[in-house]
């Protein structure tokens, strides 16, 4: 049996839905556009949650295991801030810029 056989199979026997039912994301049908998804509050706040958190990392405020997960999420914190883009917003298809623009 082929692995995506046993895919639809496993969809159909757990989830109790049909193969042919099941949407396939592709380029053709979703396409993630590189537009601002951050309204202006959104990415203050995201700018200085990186900075306080890469601050406290490089500080040695945070013991040593966590200090990496702080200074990764602190530095996308910033840089998403910076951007005004966020993937996960634009995946889950939301935004925070107000509709006036």
């Amino acid at each position: 049996m082929e692995p995506a056989a046993c895919i639809h199979f496993f969809a159909h026997l757990v989830l109790g839905v049909k193969a042919a039912e099941q949407s396939v994301s592709t380029k053709e049908n979703y396409a993630v556009k590189l537009q601002i998804n951050e309204g202006p509050i959104d990415r203050g706040i995201r700018i200085v949650i990186g900075i306080a958190l890469l601050a406290a990392a490089a500080a040695g405020l945070i013991a040593a295991p966590i200090v990496y997960v702080t200074s990764v999420v602190g530095a996308v914190a910033l840089v998403t801030g910076i951007v005004g883009f966020c993937p996960l917003y634009a995946i889950l298809r939301l935004s925070t810029v107000s509709a006036r623009r």
